[in-house]
């Protein structure tokens, strides 16, 4: 190794190879480092979005990020990724929000499909607990000036859920599993989804821990802003 030195403010450290010497400068790093940060920072496109997940349905890799990637394309507005995001919620029937299938149909409905916001909204009088909750949840996820109006709707709605006993062979040994699954009120379940579709909320404690006076603050919220909501 050979240093050299050069008068003013640069200094080049040469690191000598058998027939040429290769000199890189601090600038020179710095300009290379702060290059790479900036395309590190470029929004990615939906094209770029959709070629990633072609390779991935061939693999046996965690279904998560397949999800990941499928609620990003439903934020992008374009309508480009329509037809992998019908393919991959047509795979199933039941499309619970934390399956593939349920990403696809929350992205779909958020790109303007009136389809997938249907079916959304006819979960919503399903006899089945677990999918009228989860409806609450895409809906909230969905977000816009529509799906709000939805679920503001539901605030005033206290009535006590229908509640769920599990189905026999839920144990290991195929005995019933002991307890009852209980359900939120609809009331619950749209303040909830409403905080994941408003910004600024109403109020600042966790959703998950909302109380009847919380719910209230979505009412008193709703009253003063559904002006803003209507077509």
């Amino acid at each position: 190794m050979k240093a050299i030195f050069l008068s003013g403010l640069q200094r080049i450290r040469a690191i000598r190879l058998p027939t040429i010497y290769l000199a890189i400068s601090a600038n020179f790093l710095w300009l290379l480092l702060n290059t790479h940060a900036e395309e590190a920072q470029k929004p990615i496109s939906a094209r770029q979005i959709i070629e990633r997940l072609q390779p991935l349905e061939k693999s046996n890799i965690d279904q998560r990020e397949i999800r990941s990637l499928v609620l990003k394309l439903g934020n992008m507005g374009d309508t480009n990724a329509l037809p992998i995001l019908k393919k991959y919620s047509e795979r199933a029937t039941l499309k619970h929000s934390w399956l593939v299938e349920g990403a696809a149909q929350v992205s779909l409905a958020k790109l303007g499909d009136n389809e997938a916001f249907q079916e959304v909204m006819r979960e919503f009088s399903s006899d089945d607990p677990i999918v009228q909750s989860d409806a609450f949840k895409k809906m909230g996820m969905i977000g816009g000036k529509k799906a709000i109006k939805i679920l503001a709707g539901y605030l005033g709605d206290f009535k006590s859920p229908k509640s769920k006993t599990p189905p026999p062979g839920a144990g290991p040994n195929g005995e019933r599993a002991q307890g009852v699954l209980e359900f939120f009120p609809k009331a619950h379940l749209a303040a909830q989804a409403l905080a994941n579709a408003v910004s600024p909320r109403p109020t600042q404690t966790d959703p998950d821990f909302y109380s009847e006076d919380d719910i209230k603050k979505w009412s008193e919220w709703w009253a003063a802003n559904k002006g803003k909501y209507e077509d």
